[in-house]
């Protein structure tokens, strides 16, 4: 579960450099976007292995572990 706060973290930052770059509008910002972009997915997907590792859940079940799942769940 503390592994997902993480992810929020990155999405909060790619939001902020999003609307940063929509502010500048320089060529630059973009090539930083996309670099954030695939930081996050690489860190996601990491965080995800790790945690089926940890719980030996099937790739099926991977399909249906996100954050907004597992709020959902835990409530």
């Amino acid at each position: 579960m503390v592994d997902y706060i993480y992810t929020y973290i990155y999405m909060c930052v790619c939001v902020c450099v999003c609307l940063v770059a929509f502010l500048i509008g320089a060529a630059k910002w973009i090539a930083i976007l996309t670099v954030t972009g695939s930081f996050m997915a690489y860190v996601y997907d990491t965080q995800l292995k790790v945690y089926l590792k940890r719980t030996r859940k099937s790739t099926f079940q991977a399909n249906n572990i996100g954050p907004f799942y597992y709020k959902l769940k835990s409530q």
